[in-house]
């Protein structure tokens, strides 16, 4: 450090100004470059996290529409005339003995309230001991579903659809391992109890006490949402879960990972919000958090963003910002060291007179351009300067006189010596 003390003290006027402005200088350049860095990163990973809740909530508004057509269709189904035919006349006298003509009508009548589409896995209506309705993928058995958690479940839901997080749908029919294995599919399931009504004159009849109620059943493939969350994860190493309210796992993007134990603190602590972004620590990792809720079921759909590799979908501002950082400081050092020269050049006009002083030169006068304080310098040196100048022309002039006056002393006193001795 005294090292370095003493170099800036043997350094000229001109250098020491000049170093001052520099280090002035790329101090406040890197300040106001990290400034900008850091609020542009910010201004633009908001907008990347905004953008990516925006996805999310398209995505949901997607899901909701189609899983509200859902309760629409089953509320219709109550009032179909022909269905409350068959379950107040027809179903009494078969006793559980349906046929496959009896499966086909039930399931036309089904194709009029869910037409065939992709969205949906199967669509089928469950008596108690009878699956009406098809499967197109794989065939299941049509009279082992009144066991069923499905079954039970709808019977309950006598006031709206209930909606059943994602099973594997022949686990419950193929028992052995292999086969499980094999045709394994997995499905979330809207159910909902069909109390058949007929108006008539008016009137609203419904089925008597002792009429089954059937069970709506209509099955959407997990695939359906990995399919519908894929825009959204267009970041490396993000992934997404769809959640209920207690944290159960409808469908996420990666079978192998499990939910996260600090994602699983933020649902409990945030199960009254319904759509936002946040950041959670999670494994160590700071992660961006966006999620947004299914109206229709009350599910909450969470993509997971890690932070460093959601900085590297910013542009490279850091480059662009040191670049211009850079720019600037080596025009503000040049300019610094004109500065720093106009600056200086008066004091060495000034010490270069002060060397001429040095060497005799007492009329030497610098010439004094603008006001200021080396100005008034200058001009005072120049006015002792001159005061110098008159006071050895006077010391001079008074010491010339003193010695013509001593020489025509001596010249006088000669000649009266002269004289006498003559």
């Amino acid at each position: 450090m005294n090292i370095i003390l003493q170099r800036y003290n043997n350094l000229t006027l001109r250098s020491k100004l000049s170093l001052s402005f520099i280090l002035l200088i790329v101090m406040s350049m890197t300040l106001l470059g990290y400034g900008y860095y850091y609020k542009t990163s910010e201004v633009i990973l908001g907008n990347a996290a905004d953008s990516i809740l925006g996805l999310v909530k398209q995505t949901n508004q997607a899901l909701d529409a189609r899983f509200s057509g859902i309760e629409q269709s089953a509320a219709n189904m109550h009032l179909d005339e022909e269905l409350f035919e068959f379950f107040n006349t027809i179903a009494p006298q078969k006793d559980g003995n349906f046929t496959h003509e009896d499966d086909r009508r039930i399931t036309r009548i089904l194709q009029k309230y869910f037409p065939t589409s992709s969205d949906m896995y199967s669509v089928n209506l469950l008596a108690n001991n009878y699956m009406f309705g098809g499967n197109p993928n794989f065939w299941l058995p049509k009279t082992d579903f009144a066991d069923t958690q499905v079954y039970r479940e709808g019977l309950k839901a006598t006031e709206g659809v209930r909606w059943i997080p994602t099973y594997n749908l022949l686990e419950m029919f193929y028992l052995s391992e292999q086969a499980v294995k094999r045709k394994s599919q997995y499905v979330f399931t809207a159910t909902r109890s069909i109390n058949v009504s007929l108006i008539r004159n008016n009137m609203l009849n419904h089925l008597p006490p002792e009429a089954e109620r059937p069970v709506l059943v209509v099955n959407f493939q997990e695939e359906m949402l990995k399919q519908a969350f894929a825009e959204s994860l267009q970041t490396a190493g993000s992934y997404y879960y769809v959640l209920t309210r207690d944290g159960q796992t409808i469908s996420t993007s990666d079978k192998e990972r499990r939910l996260p134990e600090g994602a699983k603190e933020w649902i409990r602590s945030h199960l009254p919000d319904e759509s936002g972004t946040t950041y959670v620590e999670i494994d160590g990792v700071k992660t961006l958090l966006v999620y947004d809720t299914i109206r229709a079921n009350g599910w909450l759909s969470a993509v997971f963003v890690p932070y460093p590799e959601l900085v590297k979908t910013v542009p490279d501002i850091f480059s662009y910002t040191m670049l211009i950082t850079v720019v600037v400081s080596i025009i503000s050092i040049i300019i610094a060291s004109m500065i720093a020269s106009r600056i200086t050049y008066p004091l060495k006009r000034l010490l270069a007179g002060m060397r001429k002083l040095g060497e005799g030169n007492f009329g030497h006068q610098i010439e004094v351009t603008g006001k200021g304080e080396i100005p008034y310098l200058i001009h005072k040196f120049n006015d002792m300067n001159g005061r110098i100048k008159q006071l050895i022309d006077e010391n001079y002039s008074i010491r010339l006189k003193k010695m013509e006056a001593d020489l025509r002393a001596l010249n006088f006193s000669s000649t009266r010596i002269f004289c006498t001795i003559r």
